[in-house]
């Protein structure tokens, strides 16, 4: 199974096809990583609206398209117009990949796919339970990339291995 993972942001967006068998149960595998990125520096709606969404490679028709979502928490530091955008710019690569996976869409809170352990906690599990090629990791966008890996291994039933540390299946 094929998913593709993406973590929006108004500026840039990451971007991961994410491979599991789960009959044979091997380690997922990452085939390719992108980032999609704004041609201008607005914080806005039209910024996320003018990301650029790279095209997928030939022949990687994903089975899942998995588009972090975002919710206003009541007591919660980060400005509700800020998510709103974050909200937006998700609505623009469910746009731009909604075919690519013959409409087989999640977008799950980051709460749902990560729980609450800390950034750089949830990036060395998802790290240590795929196979990533680490000229994937060299750009500028690597927490991005490395969070739309996570959220593709959450679309492909592996959820524990972010939040519990642990693969399951």
């Amino acid at each position: 199974m094929l998913a593709l993972g993406c973590d929006p942001d108004l500026h840039h967006a990451g971007l991961a096809l994410v491979y599991y068998d789960p009959i044979e149960r091997l380690l997922p595998v990452v085939k390719w990583t992108g980032v999609a990125l704004a041609p201008t520096k607005l914080k806005s709606y039209a910024a996320a609206s003018a990301l650029v969404w790279p095209a997928l490679p030939l022949g990687w028709r994903p089975n899942l398209l998995v588009v972090e979502g975002q919710k206003i928490y009541p007591h919660s530091q980060v400005r509700p117009a800020d998510l709103m955008h974050l909200a937006f710019a998700a609505g623009c690569a469910l746009m731009a990949y909604r075919f690519e996976a013959a409409g087989n869409v999640v977008v799950p809170l980051p709460q749902e796919w990560k729980g609450s352990v800390p950034k750089e906690v949830a990036h060395q599990r998802i790290l240590a339970r795929c196979i990533v090629p680490p000229s994937f990791l060299a750009g500028p966008h690597t927490s991005h990339i490395i969070d739309a890996i996570g959220l593709a291994l959450w679309g492909l039933g592996l959820p524990g291995a972010i939040q519990q540390g642990r693969l399951r299946a």
